[in-house]
């Protein structure tokens, strides 16, 4: 009998940023880390992102070591889904993501794979130059964006 991986799509809590306690965000997000983590389900880059934006906006409350470490584990399955998908991920969405993750020590795959991706969205917005207005990238975001991973490094 051939076995066939399920691939369906969780989806994220709604409305992350009401969300006032650590802990109940993460009993929110375990079931998805689990499934990701399991390669039963997926999520997007930006999902990830969002997702790590909300645990880092309260991971001051995991005061206990055994808190820190489960925030870290969940935080790492988040960032291996943004760092593996960074070419879907906007300069905006790249920043947020830089930010969450500026005071983790083992960040720096994913900082490199922002560093690329920002140089690839810098090259395009020079190409871009030659567009009408509306369809320019704004210059002024990849700068933004170059300058919040300056201060995370």
């Amino acid at each position: 009998p051939q076995t066939t991986l399920r691939t369906d799509r969780l989806a994220l809590p709604p409305d992350m940023a009401k969300y006032t306690k650590l802990s109940t965000l993460v009993d929110a997000l375990e079931p998805i880390v689990l499934a990701v983590e399991k390669q039963v389900s997926s999520i997007s880059a930006k999902e990830a992102v969002t997702a790590l934006h909300h645990l880092k906006r309260l991971s001051w409350q995991a005061q206990y070591q055994v808190q820190r470490n489960q925030l870290n584990s969940i935080m790492g399955v988040f960032s291996d889904v943004a760092s593996k998908k960074m070419d879907n991920l906007s300069t905006k969405s790249i920043a947020l993501l830089v930010s969450a993750l500026s005071n983790k020590e083992d960040s720096e795959n994913v900082y490199n794979a922002a560093s690329e991706r920002l140089q690839q969205l810098a090259s395009d917005a020079l190409e871009c130059e030659k567009q009408p207005v509306g369809e320019r990238f704004a210059n002024s975001t990849v700068a933004a964006v170059f300058s919040t991973q300056a201060v995370a490094v």
